[in-house]
C-alpha cells in the first residue's frame, strides 16, 4: 500500500495525462490514473487546477444588432439572477468540499498513525508468541521431568516397600537366631554344670 501524500503536481500531471489520451477529467477519472490517494484530497487540487486554468474568450456574435441586444439583454437578466444563486450555491459547495478535503486528510494521517500502531502491535504479538512458545515447551519438558520423577519415586516407593518385607523377614529371622542362641547357652551352661558334677573329687 503506497501511503504516501497526493500532492498538486500528481493531479496536475494525471489531468494531463487524461486529456492527452482524450478521455474526460472527473475526480474518479484523476483517482483512476493515480491509482492511490483520496477522493477529497484529489477534490482539492483538482478545483485548484480548475482555477488555475484560463477562461475560454467567447465567440464573435454575428447577429443583426437588434437581436443581438435582445438576447444578450435577455441572457443579462436570467444570467443575474442564475448568477447570484449560483454564487451563493456554489460557495457552499466549496466550503462543504474544504471541509471534506480538510477531514479526508485528518483521516489519511488517522489512517497513517493507525498503520503504524497496527505495525508495532504485530511485532510485539509476533515477540509475545514467541515467549509464550518458549513457556509452552518450557512446561512441557517440566512435565515430562515431573513424569520421570514420578516414575523413579513409584520405583523407589516399591523397592523400599520390598527392602521393608525384607527388613521384616530379618527381624524374626533374628528373633529366632537370639533364641536358638539363647537355647544353646542355656544348654552350655548346663552341660558345664553336669560335666562339674560328674567329675571326681581330688584327694
Amino acid at each position: 500500500m503506497n501511503n504516501s501524500r497526493i500532492q498538486y503536481k500528481d493531479v496536475e500531471a494525471a489531468i494531463a495525462a487524461l486529456l492527452a489520451d482524450g478521455q474526460k477529467v472527473t475526480n474518479d477519472t484523476i483517482l483512476a490514473k493515480l491509482g492511490r490517494g483520496s477522493k477529497s484530497t484529489i477534490h482539492k487540487h483538482f478545483r485548484a487546477w480548475q482555477e488555475s486554468q484560463p477562461q475560454p474568450k467567447a465567440e464573435e456574435r454575428k447577429l443583426p444588432e437588434s437581436i443581438f441586444k435582445a438576447i444578450v439583454k435577455e441572457i443579462d437578466e436570467v444570467e443575474t439572477r442564475a448568477v447570484a444563486t449560483l454564487k451563493a450555491e456554489l460557495a457552499e459547495v466549496q466550503h462543504n468540499a474544504d471541509e471534506l478535503a480538510s477531514a479526508g486528510e485528518q483521516l489519511e494521517e488517522r489512517v497513517l498513525d493507525l498503520e503504524t500502531q497496527l505495525s508495532t502491535v504485530n511485532e510485539e504479538k509476533a515477540k509475545l508468541s514467541a515467549v509464550l512458545e518458549e513457556k509452552e515447551n518450557g512446561i512441557k519438558k517440566l512435565e515430562a521431568d515431573k513424569l520421570t520423577l514420578q516414575t523413579a519415586i513409584d520405583r523407589l516407593t516399591t523397592d523400599l516397600a520390598k527392602a521393608e518385607l525384607k527388613l521384616e523377614g530379618f527381624g524374626e529371622l533374628k528373633a529366632e537366631h537370639k533364641e536358638t542362641l539363647a537355647k544353646l547357652q542355656a544348654a552350655l551352661i548346663e552341660a558345664a554344670e553336669l560335666r562339674g558334677k560328674n567329675q571326681p573329687k581330688k584327694a
